[in-house]
């Protein structure tokens, strides 16, 4: 029918479906046969629109059949500012770090540090020592043991959270109660009952939430966007994902304690559903998630997982994480297609944007994962109040995780509904 398919039924079988019915009478007005002057028994400025609404609704008893709201086109109104809620910072942005692991110590500290608009303040570790050494390299004001320190201090205008996955909530929720700038490693956190908290938090909060999916702002990332911004069609991408095996001795096998790390979809497959996700620019509205059973006690069915996601522009993206292949291929491929173009990504090493039969390559030497332009974007929040993404899409990168594992598991199978 109309209604479910969008096309009309055959003309002898109903003659006048609800598309005829509408191109006869828009043809009717283009040929000036209808007089809606009849027909029209109000009018209203658009300023008044609620009291045209109120005789519609029937709040108002008078007789009404056609209602016209008038404006004038050519006035110049220019829109009242809308302003940043959030706190804004000027001058240096005092840092409070909470966590002194590898990824903090090699990678995300240092990419803070030589924006130069960061003052660290203070550096926390459960271990004393590694807080300690991290805050002779960071030129910390002090160093201590307990989380809180930092939250509670006033000096420290924004905090980052690098510590293992199950205590991101909590730290994220004390920080943004104290209206701190957040940036939190990810993922997010690991239960929906977190989520809708942190939520709560992000709106009451005059502090701006931001995540660690780093590779949103990758150049190669920033270029494929460009590549597609003229786009009048929904987007269809692959991610291939060779993730590798965590074994049970590795460092790392936290990851796969439901309750520590999350499993491997929630905290790391979030990066790469952000990626697709902002190069869409729309919100996730369906998912279905597939898991191998490897048949083998080193590999669980959340480590070998198919997802296709759909969007609500249409666009459709779907994320193979696989931890069962070999070193001997790249990391991470992503496909992107749409209006006749094409954008090939290879481990954040080269691109190619292909158009009109053409192809423009682009390389790198080392990975651009977009850690130096993230850090620059937080930055420029905490100074602004402006995030540069917005909470909602975080949470709904967040949510999709979680209910990717709940598929997974099957205990959900249900159209994806994010609420308001």
């Amino acid at each position: 029918s109309y209604e479910w398919g969008g096309a009309d039924y055959p003309i002898g079988y109903v003659r006048w479906t609800e598309r005829r019915n509408m191109t006869a009478f828009m043809d009717m007005l283009a040929s000036g046969a209808l007089d809606m002057q009849a027909l029209t028994t109000h009018r209203f400025p658009v300023e008044q629109a609620t009291e045209a609404y109120n005789l519609v609704s029937g709040v108002n008893d008078d007789f009404t059949v056609g209602i016209v709201l008038t404006y004038n086109p050519e006035a110049d109104i220019e829109p009242d500012p809308v302003p940043a809620r959030a706190k804004k910072v000027d001058g240096k942005v005092g840092l409070g770090i909470i966590g002194s692991g590898n990824f903090a110590k090699s990678v995300l500290v240092p990419a803070m540090t030589n924006t130069g608009g960061f003052d660290v303040r203070g550096v926390v570790s459960a271990r004393g020592l590694s807080a300690e050494a991290m805050k002779e390299v960071t030129g910390a004001q002090y160093s201590a043991t307990d989380a809180q320190t930092v939250i509670d201090d006033d000096s420290v205008d924004a905090v980052i959270i690098a510590t293992r996955h199950d205590s991101h909530a909590g730290y994220v929720l004390e920080a943004l109660k104290k209206d701190k700038h957040v940036f939190v490693e990810k993922p997010l956190c690991l239960t929906r009952d977190q989520l809708a908290e942190i939520e709560v938090a992000a709106r009451a909060s005059k502090g701006i939430l931001m995540v660690g999916f780093n590779r949103r702002f990758s150049p190669f990332v920033t270029d494929i966007g460009a590549h597609f911004a003229e786009r009048s069609e929904p987007l269809a991408m692959i991610y291939r994902v060779n993730a590798g095996r965590i074994g049970q001795d590795s460092p790392s096998a936290w990851v796969h304690d439901a309750d520590v790390g999350g499993g491997r979809i929630i905290g790391e497959a979030c990066h790469f559903i952000d990626t697709m996700q902002s190069l869409t620019g729309a919100s996730p509205v369906d998912l279905r998630a597939s898991g191998l059973n490897p048949g083998r006690s080193d590999l669980v069915a959340s480590d070998v997982v198919t997802m296709t996601i759909r969007f609500d522009d249409g666009s459709l993206a779907t994320l193979h994480y696989f931890a069962n292949g070999g070193t001997g291929m790249s990391k991470e491929r992503l496909e992107v297609f749409g209006q006749e173009r094409v954008a090939v990504l290879d481990d954040y090493r080269s691109l190619e944007l292909i158009a009109g039969g053409k192809t423009e390559r682009k390389t790198s030497q080392t990975m651009q994962k977009g850690f130096a332009e993230e850090a620059q974007a937080f930055l420029e929040a905490c100074r602004t109040g402006i995030p540069p993404v917005a909470a909602a899409t975080l949470i709904e990168t967040t949510l999709v995780t979680l209910l990717a594992v709940e598929d997974l598991h099957g205990d959900w199978d249900e159209t994806l509904d994010l609420g308001d």
